[in-house]
């Protein structure tokens, strides 16, 4: 199952409730207590950021 939210503190939550994993910055995270992290050195990550924007004038 894959979820999405809008906001960055909302995954850290759900990954400290042990409802899944993420791929989260370093610097997206304000409190990592509770998070165990890996650092990822040998592979260059692409995120993409899609935007939605309202159609028409």
């Amino acid at each position: 199952m894959t979820v999405e939210v809008a906001n960055v503190g909302t995954a850290a939550d759900f990954i400290r409730a042990r409802l899944g994993i993420g791929f989260l910055g370093r610097f997206l995270v304000d409190d990592s207590t509770g998070l165990d992290t890996v650092q990822v050195t040998d592979y260059e990550l692409r995120w993409q950021l899609p935007v939605a924007t309202a159609s028409g004038p």
